[in-house]
Order: structure tokens, then C-alpha cells, then sequence
């Protein structure tokens, strides 16, 4: 059980290629790319946020957002995953 959010690195002492990061929410809005990088979030109470993209090894990508109420809301977030090596 994690008692926060934030980054949990978890590493294999006898396998140095094993490894995992888990990233702990302390909210429900969240979404995990398709394939194609499109993503949704629902039920996303109207108001101003700041959404973040985030990636392993790329770290934080932000934009602030409006949501209103009975719009759909669409932000290009861009997190530049193709560029790792």
C-alpha cells in the first residue's frame, strides 16, 4: 500500500535490466495513451486544472485547461516519447 502520491522506483538486486516506476495518483483523473498517443478522461468536473503528461524518461509535460460543463474539452499534449534513444 502507498501512503502518498508521487514516483515509486522499484529495482531487482539480481537483475540490473529489471526494473519499474509506479506512479501513485491521489485522484481518479487519469489515462494511459492508445497507441497512437489519443487519450480520454471523463467525467472531469468543470473548472480550471493544469493537465500533465508524463513519461519515465522524459519527465512533465503541462498546459493549463477550461473545462465547461456538457463540452467536450480537447488539449494537445504532447509528451516527445519518440526521441528517446
Amino acid at each position: 500500500m502507498f501512503t502518498g502520491a508521487g514516483i515509486v522506483k522499484v529495482f531487482c538486486h539480481i537483475h540490473s535490466h529489471m526494473s519499474a516506476t509506479i506512479l501513485v495518483l491521489d485522484h481518479e483523473y487519469f489515462a494511459t495513451p492508445d497507441v497512437d498517443g489519443s487519450y480520454r478522461i471523463q467525467n472531469v468536473p468543470p473548472g480550471h486544472y493544469t493537465i500533465v503528461g508524463w513519461h519515465e524518461r522524459v519527465g512533465e509535460r503541462s498546459a493549463e485547461i477550461a473545462v465547461e460543463a456538457r463540452h467536450v474539452t480537447v488539449i494537445d499534449l504532447m509528451v516527445p516519447v519518440e526521441s528517446i534513444p
